[in-house]
């Protein structure tokens, strides 16, 4: 018996997308963690982190956590001291002075993005609004954090700006 093959289209609804997240590297899923977790403010201004314990708390090696750490230091998140200690440095001025600065860029980078707008870059909006909506009616805060930064790199990723770091 022969079978035919049908050509699959972008649209095609049989194969569920995969999640970008789903593809992440223990890194990013490590630097993705500690970031969520100093947002929400579960580490207070200036307390210590120790690695070997994050490690442990997370069940993993250091490495990662070390690699995470270094990104979330040149976010200004922590910072590195001497002697391998690390300090959270994440607090309410910093804050609010980080989130005029991004308002401002990204309202730059919305307006061209809204000149380069595809038809997937909007479909992938679209998802990534509706699980917000859910996730922010089931007060599901990791989940919103996540998905705001989701949102914010897809219009970055959709503004094909080279300057921004998405």
């Amino acid at each position: 018996m022969l079978s035919t093959q049908v050509p699959l289209s972008v649209s095609d609804d049989r194969i569920e997308r995969l999640d970008p997240q789903l593809l992440a590297t223990l890194r990013d899923h490590v630097h993705r963690a500690l970031r969520t977790a100093i947002l929400s403010g579960r580490f207070a201004a200036d307390e210590r982190v120790n690695e070997r314990q994050l490690a442990e708390q997370l069940g993993v090696s250091t490495a990662p956590i070390k690699e995470a750490l270094l990104q979330l230091e040149a976010e200004g998140l922590v910072e590195t001291l001497s002697r391998r200690r690390v300090i959270i440095r994440f607090n309410a001025n910093w804050a609010e002075e980080t989130i005029l600065a991004r308002a401002a860029l990204e309202s730059m980078i919305a307006r061209l993005a809204g000149k380069r707008l595809k038809t997937d870059a909007v479909e992938a909006l679209e998802k990534t609004v509706n699980q917000t909506r859910i996730a922010s009616s089931n007060a599901a805060a990791d989940d919103l954090v996540t998905l705001n930064e989701m949102f914010h790199d897809q219009i970055h990723a959709a503004s094909d700006c080279g300057i921004w770091p998405g």
